[in-house]
């Protein structure tokens, strides 16, 4: 573990990996008023971290209040893709059948995370749309097919941001979906999440309506028998919809991971199996591949492709389970366009085409998964399918994907090990190791299987001689535990998924830790500037109260991260403070706030200090004084303004560092009402965007409301508590690795994050607030930024050695062993029925899940408004 690095006293500490110190303009070149200036560019964004800047809605999730769902016995609205994905600049086509003729509505949405709204709305319309014919169902191979004509098109643009997509179809007061996915077939060096598309496909039974459908399984297969001998089909079309809702497993299963990824601004795009099916080569010269949910259905292609990418180099996550296990073939449909029947026999003696590709189990070619993956589904024993979800047990707590998760050895996170799971296998071949490491074990997870016996799930990690890292969640429930599904939302597994996609996307994890701090909260201010403003001639310094937090908050942003805030107590100046404005000699000196806080004597003995005569930004109250700070430094039309509550400090706090480097003002609102001085100050700044910080509790949606009268986008960033809310201003700030600084204060008092965020801004990085300890979301957002260094702002009493010393543990050199434990193979029960192919199911429990949010009141499910697409 690296040593902490204290300073003495007002001393600050200089870090040399840290580079030079920014250049500082010339006085002549000062700001004056209406001008605002930034030090260094803010962190780097990619397109994922831009997209979902924009607006969101929650109008994806359906139905919507007072309507409902069509089922697959009415077939009220049905609706599919005429592709299962598309390049930027594309279009797809969506056929559509509906009961009644009539005007009919389309509303398309990308998913993602959007301030957690979840989508956000890019286009729609209407059409006329007409009963289609009928679907048909081949006998022999059971395959259901529909002939509908294509009823409106969806083009796409070059500046459409790859993804996945959702089409909300609805006719009358009934409504479906239909998804398509958007690549980005120029795109390079980006991790590549793979929608488990063959396996959707798999489990279509359309039309689920106990007489016709079909899928690849008795259990929810209907009509006569096939050539399978019972009815299931053996091969099945994606000119289809997919039954009930029409979203199948994405809602459920891909989508947490699609909204945890993009909040993480991890540079994502997308594909899917088909995809990776005709394009071996898609993996080449990226990231890693990101393998969702109940990725079942492989086909040769798709197995060879992981492999050549995993030997060179290529990083692979299989975040579910019973992975890689059918193979799979690929054929046209009986009308000849290609790729759009999926073929499985299960059955060696059943299939035509005998050999490598024949549909049967991977392992039984033999090609076992065990070797890709790590680990993989167990058959003979009937132990792979989970009763009720279970914990997961953690192994190997110490671990570098569970740093700063909280967890340890035997710690349970509830409920993740579900539906299927996984564990190794003595009788199959191990992965190939990089010399000198060995297989890590991080879980290991006894449950209580379907048949009533005992099973074990176990997650694996390993090295491969490419130095690529394979991790195998072994269960479906874990993208779950990332946002919610199956299972509850829990931290430790986005920190621990954190820690895991950082490394793949590249990250350094090497940061240097450094604490700057003085004997009080004055001189710690004063240390700051001197860590983040080692020359003089600054162009802008401020001086603000240090007894008080409001007129602090807008003048962080009101720097630029070109000059610190410095505080006083008041009526007095501390001669440290008089020291520092000496050594600054700032072009322009600033007083935040009236006389009643800083008074007249403080202001004139600071501008005798500093060289300059202060000016005064105050007003009749800390709403007014925020604006008139504002009004001093920006011209109308700044790219951003945050607004927070100006009844507490922590919010405005750390979007005061984001403010600064993005170039707009931190403005103050009543919680439950918008202050006329913030209204007409917003009026002249005409932002383009506008932040409201906070949960509704903090600023309430009345307050966001009345100011989408002043911008066109208005979002909101906000959490649970203050430490969620300043991870989500950090994650709307940077993407993921693009981290130069990243600074720490505490949460639980205003004065040090007050004067460190200036310093932040100077540098090019993030604010974040800490309790006492260190909690996994913190943790989290650090592993996140990729730091070059972390700045702990405030002594031992402020921020513990104890959460210096867990910080710079996140950081701590990785070696090249990892964790390997004992293979528990489990003795195969005769008594006990083994696992057959219409044994893997979705519980009837969860099968009426696949639209998580219908707990939740329709009331909060509401058509797109103006402004969402």
């Amino acid at each position: 573990m690296r040593a902490l690095v204290a300073s003495v006293a007002a001393a600050v500490i200089a870090i040399a990996a840290l580079g030079a110190a920014p250049s500082v303009p010339a006085a002549s070149a000062a700001p004056t008023a209406n001008q605002a200036v930034a030090a260094v560019a803010p962190p780097a964004v990619n397109p994922i971290v831009a997209e979902n800047r924009l607006p969101g809605t929650n109008a994806w999730q359906i139905p919507w209040s007072g309507y409902s769902l069509a089922t697959d016995r009415d077939l009220a609205v049905k609706a599919f893709a005429s592709e299962v994905s598309i390049d930027q600049g594309q279009s797809v086509g969506i056929h559509v059948h509906v009961a009644t003729a009539g005007s009919t509505r389309y509303d398309v949405f990308r998913l993602g995370w959007y301030q957690g709204q979840g989508g956000r709305r890019v286009t729609g319309g209407t059409f006329n749309a007409s009963p289609a014919p009928a679907c048909t169902t081949q006998a022999t191979y059971g395959t259901v097919t529909c002939p509908w004509p294509r009823s409106f098109t969806v083009q796409t643009g070059a500046n459409w941001t790859s993804g996945v997509y959702a089409v909300v179809v609805t006719r009358g007061t009934k409504q479906t979906y239909a998804s398509f996915v958007l690549r980005d077939d120029d795109a390079s060096g980006k991790l590549v999440h793979v929608q488990p598309t063959f396996t959707y496909q798999a489990y279509n039974n359309f039309p689920d309506n106990g007489t016709t459908g079909k899928s690849l399984y008795t259990y929810n297969s209907y009509g006569a028998k096939t050539v399978s001998g019972d009815r299931q089909a053996v091969k099945v079309s994606f000119d289809r919809p997919y039954p009930n809702s029409g979203a199948s497993l994405l809602m459920n299963e891909e989508a947490p991971m699609i909204r945890y990824a993009e909040s993480r601004g991890f540079d994502v795009v997308y594909a899917t199996n088909l995809d990776l099916h005709r394009d071996p080569g898609l993996l080449a010269g990226q990231q890693g591949m990101i393998s969702v949910g109940h990725d079942e259905y492989w086909s040769s292609e798709m197995f060879t492709a992981a492999e050549v990418a995993r030997d060179a180099g290529v990083d692979l996550a299989y975040f579910g389970g019973n992975n890689m296990y059918w193979q799979v073939r690929v054929e046209p449909s009986a009308s000849g366009t290609p790729n759009r029947i999926i073929v499985c026999y299960r059955s060696a003696s059943l299939d035509p085409v005998k050999g490598a590709t024949s549909t049967i189990r991977f392992r039984d070619i033999p090609r076992p998964e065990q070797p890709v993956i790590g680990q993989m589904w167990p058959v003979t024993d009937g132990l792979g399918l989970v009763g009720s979800p279970a914990a997961w047990v953690v192994r190997g707590a110490n671990h570098w994907m569970y740093r700063g998760a909280g967890l340890r050895d035997g710690s349970k996170i509830p409920g993740l090990v579900g539906i299927e799971a996984d564990r190794r296998h003595a009788e199959y071949p191990a992965p190939t190791l990089l010399q000198g490491t060995t297989q890590a074990v991080l879980a290991q997870s006894p449950f209580t299987a379907r048949n009533g016996g005992t099973g074990l799930h176990e997650a694996t990690l390993y090295q491969a001689p490419s130095s690529a890292v394979v991790f195998s969640a072994g269960t479906l429930n874990y993208t779950s535990g990332l946002m919610g599904g199956y299972v509850a939302a829990q931290q430790p597994v986005r920190t621990m998924t954190t820690n895991l996609l950082s490394r793949y996307s590249g990250a350094q994890l090497a940061a240097g830790t450094e604490r700057v701090w003085g004997t009080d909260r004055y001189a710690t201010a004063v240390a700051l500037s001197k860590r983040g403003f080692p020359d003089s001639g600054v162009p802008v310094a401020y001086l603000a109260t240090g007894a008080a937090f409001p007129d602090a908050l807008a003048a962080g942003a009101a720097t630029g991260g070109v000059g610190p805030v410095l505080l006083v107590p008041g009526t007095t100046i501390p001669q440290s403070v008089l020291t520092e404005l000496t050594r600054l000699r700032p072009a322009k000196l600033v007083v935040a706030g009236g006389p009643s806080v800083v008074s007249d004597a403080v202001m004139a003995a600071a501008s005798k200090a500093a060289g300059v005569t202060a000016v005064r930004a105050s007003g009749t109250d800390r709403y007014a004084t925020a604006a008139d700070v504002s009004a001093r430094t920006f011209s109308p039309g700044v790219p951003v303004a945050y607004v927070a509550t100006g009844a507490d400090f922590p919010d405005a706090l750390t979007a005061s560092a984001a403010a600064a480097q993005l170039g707009g003002p931190v403005l103050l609102t009543a919680p439950t009402a918008l202050p006329s001085s913030t209204r007409a100050e917003l009026d002249r700044l005409n932002p383009q965007r506008v932040i409201v910080v906070g949960s509704p509790g903090a600023v309430s949606d009345a307050v966001r409301t009345a100011i989408t009268a002043y911008a066109p986008r208005v979002v909101r960033l906000g959490g649970a508590d203050r430490y969620e809310t300043a991870a989500a201003i950090a994650q709307d700030l940077a993407a993921a690795g693009s981290v130069n600084l990243a600074a720490v204060a505490t949460g639980l008092n205003f004065p040090d994050g007050l004067a460190a965020g200036p310093v932040v801004a100077s540098q090019g990085g993030v604010l974040l607030i800490t309790a006492t300890s260190l909690t996994p979301g913190v943790a989290e957002q650090l592993v996140r930024g990729d730091p070059g260094n972390v700045m702990l702002a405030g002594s031992e009493s402020v921020i513990s050695a104890s959460v210096a010393n867990a910080i710079a543990g996140l950081f701590a050199p990785i070696g090249t062993s990892t964790l390997e434990a004992p293979l528990q193979s489990l003795t195969n029960d005769a008594t006990v029925p083994d696992t057959g192919p219409q044994d893997e199911f979705i519980p009837p429990g969860l099968q009426g899940k696949e639209l998580p949010w219908l707990d939740t009141p329709a009331a909060d499910r509401r058509p797109p408004t103006a402004g969402q697409g």
